[in-house]
């Protein structure tokens, strides 16, 4: 069990699985401090971002896009959470708190971490890997997702078949809840 924090609330414990550059991890950073704006209080955040290379963790780490990585975000948006440095823009330094990035292979090793809240696997394991080995990783995986959790996969991914302990989550067709038992 996650213990309490100073605010009152367990940490949101999120793993972005996968991470590459780190664009997910500061998504979600954004997009919780804009839910701390409008409702004052919120969970602290954890972030795990992970990836098998370390290139792409170091660029996550660096935190800077560029210009053309900003594109379809509101003008308001760049301006509230990314700072102009020369070789494009730097996400501010409040949203780089919270973020692990590990390097992690799904083949090799267990998950960074237990008791996720939520795991963002999108792009990666269920599209690249062949199924024998998808399968035992994928068992990995929601072994560190806690019961009532959220497993997010992308749009044209299937997760594998079987007795996973999963329901979709009504709506959405790349959402997943992990299901409770009494």
């Amino acid at each position: 069990m996650q213990e309490i924090e100073s605010t009152g609330f367990r940490p949101v414990r999120i793993w972005s699985a996968g991470c590459a550059c780190g664009e997910e991890a500061f998504s979600l950073k954004i997009l919780w401090d804009e839910i701390e704006k409008r409702f004052l209080k919120a969970p602290p955040l954890e972030i795990w971002a992970t990836d098998t290379n370390p290139e792409v963790l170091e660029k996550g780490r660096a935190s800077i896009y560029p210009k053309s990585s900003l594109k379809n975000l509101p003008a308001s948006t760049v301006q509230s959470y990314f700072i102009p440095v020369a070789n494009g823009f730097r996400i501010v330094e409040r949203l780089r708190d919270g973020i692990h990035w590990i390097e992690h292979d799904f083949i090799s090793e267990s998950a960074p971490c237990k008791n996720f809240d939520m795991i963002f696997l999108r792009n990666n394991l269920l599209t690249y890997y062949e199924p024998p080995t998808k399968i035992r990783a994928f068992i990995q995986v929601l072994t560190a997702l806690r019961a009532g959790g959220f497993l997010i996969i992308g749009n044209n991914e299937e997760i594998p078949t079987g007795e996973l302990l999963l329901n979709p989550y009504p709506g959405y067709q790349c959402i997943f809840e992990k299901i409770s038992f009494p």
